[in-house]
């Protein structure tokens, strides 16, 4: 049998405080775990080892002054590349076959233009739900290269961080690129149009969005998005009467989870809460956005042991689903059932103890429970989390 060697950690002390990498907002708690998430992760945090947030983290909290100034030291190699692989063989975690490929791998990552690797970056963050970062980096990379597919990435992260006159002057810019579009790229450019139909309908621009909507029906008359977007436009417009007929054209051509949501929620305003559910129950896919949307519409029927039941039923498909844990610990506790809450919203946090719209919940449990102190603790922890996302985005700013 081979000899086999257990490494020790290069800190044999808990480390209390976690270095939380800024891009993937993974939280580390040794300098192994940072040095896998720098192999693993490299194009996102390539020069994040080098910030003096780290070094600080690697000196005071890790207690390792020598490795911080051996990393400091690293900092003067110009070439980034060259930094993390410096960085990985501070200690002997990787083998050299691995470092090696590693190499190979930034090599080839680092012959792409730079508004590319910008691209990479922004797109990693809108995949990740970070928009309003990813927006920032779309902008860095459009001073390098002007062209339709980063003006188009740039409006649909200012969509999702709700600046929609800036993203409908997006879309226009890349579509002012067709004259150069080539052959097999008409289908990209009619979603852009459906883009800046979407965001000017969601800026109040009717005049706008009605144009091009006239012009995507002419063009793709068998389009459901084109019915959608004429739904969405009477809707915005407060012409509610024409709605309901525009979503259930879409749902005619195809039927899409989102279009009987979108009848539901025209319903929902009507109030007429019974109907809104039987558009939910006539949709073939009954999803998690189905029965979170059944759940909302039990909820205003004041109804909640239904709420409850349409969330323990999309659970049973979604067990690892942060939200449906956290909206079912809503439900029960808008029952008065705190420990079934507190439950729920346990399992929650186990899934992810980040997310803000749990951690907003654990505080009004935590309140309703009478435990003022843990109800200020948490609150006090989203502040600090606020503050945090803040300083990221100046930082960001700057770069």
């Amino acid at each position: 049998m081979m000899e086999t060697q257990l490494l020790l950690c290069i800190s044999q002390e808990e480390v209390q405080n976690p270095y939380k990498f800024k891009m993937t907002n993974i939280n580390v708690y040794s300098f192994e775990e940072a040095l896998y998430h720098c192999f693993y992760y490299f194009k996102q945090s390539i020069d994040d080892f080098s910030s003096s947030d780290f070094l600080s983290w690697v000196k005071n909290d890790l207690g390792q002054s020598f490795l911080a100034s051996k990393i400091k030291q690293l900092c003067t190699i110009k070439n980034a590349g060259d930094r993390l692989v410096g960085f990985l063989s501070l200690v002997d975690y990787f083998d050299e076959e691995q470092i090696l490929n590693l190499r190979e791998q930034i090599s080839e990552w680092g012959k792409r233009l730079e508004w590319e690797h910008l691209k990479e970056q922004a797109d990693y963050l809108i995949e990740n739900g970070e928009p309003r970062k990813a927006a920032l980096f779309y902008k860095q990379a459009l001073d390098h290269e002007n062209n339709k597919i980063l003006l188009n990435n740039l409006g649909v992260a200012l969509m999702q961080v709700r600046n929609f006159s800036e993203a409908a002057a997006c879309f226009e810019r890349a579509l002012a690129h067709s004259d150069d579009t080539q052959k097999g790229e008409s289908d990209f450019d009619f979603q852009i149009t459906l883009n800046l139909i979407e965001s000017s309908i969601y800026g109040k621009d009717f005049q706008k969005a009605l144009k091009f909507l006239k012009k995507a029906e002419d063009q793709h008359p068998e389009n459901p998005d084109v019915y959608y977007l004429f739904g969405e436009f009477n809707f915005e417009a407060e012409n509610i009467r024409y709605c309901v007929d525009y979503f259930k054209k879409a749902i005619s051509i195809e039927s899409d989870t989102h279009y009987f949501i979108r009848i539901a929620d025209v319903y929902l305003k009507l109030r007429q809460f019974d109907n809104a559910l039987k558009i939910l129950e006539s949709s073939p896919k009954k999803d998690k956005h189905i029965l979170l949307k059944q759940a909302q519409v039990c909820e205003k029927q004041n109804n909640i042991p239904a709420s409850i039941k349409c969330i323990e039923k999309a659970l049973f498909f979604e067990m690892n689903d942060v939200e449906l844990w956290t909206k079912l610990a809503m439900y029960h506790r808008l029952n008065y059932d705190l420990k079934n809450a507190f439950a729920a919203i346990s399992k929650a946090l186990n899934i992810s103890s980040e997310n803000e719209s749990t951690k907003i919940e654990l505080a009004r449990i935590r309140k309703a429970q009478g435990k003022i102190k843990e109800y200020q603790s948490v609150l006090h922890d989203i502040m600090i989390t606020l503050k945090q996302d803040y300083r990221d985005s100046v930082e960001l700013l700057n770069i």
